[in-house]
């Protein structure tokens, strides 16, 4: 079953999760955020989710999938909504950018 917008799984604290969030935000895309208190070690996230219980996890309205870590999850949003792209495609800039 898709869903029409984009569902993001965070946390307060996660740098890692408000790197997505983010992103998000930067290339204007309507989502959905659930907040997973992650110190008290979600059960039902775990078992639904993402096993480790670790954020961010992302549901993309395109499949039901769920894919984890920060990184996949910026390069797939990048493919998906190429609008406002997040990295230059100057390979030299991109290379300035992901190396610096």
């Amino acid at each position: 079953m898709s869903r029409s917008k984009l569902l993001l799984y965070g946390s307060a604290s996660s740098s890692a999760a408000r790197r997505v969030r983010a992103v998000l935000i930067y290339k204007n895309i309507e989502f959905e955020e659930i907040m997973i208190d992650i110190a008290k070690g979600d059960a039902k996230y775990k078992a639904l989710v993402n096993p480790m219980g670790m954020v961010p996890a992302v549901k993309f309205p395109q499949s039901d999938s769920v894919l984890f870590e920060s990184l996949p999850i910026m390069e797939l949003i990048n493919e998906l909504y190429r609008e406002k792209p997040i990295l230059p495609k100057d390979p030299y800039e991109l290379a300035r950018n992901v190396f610096c």
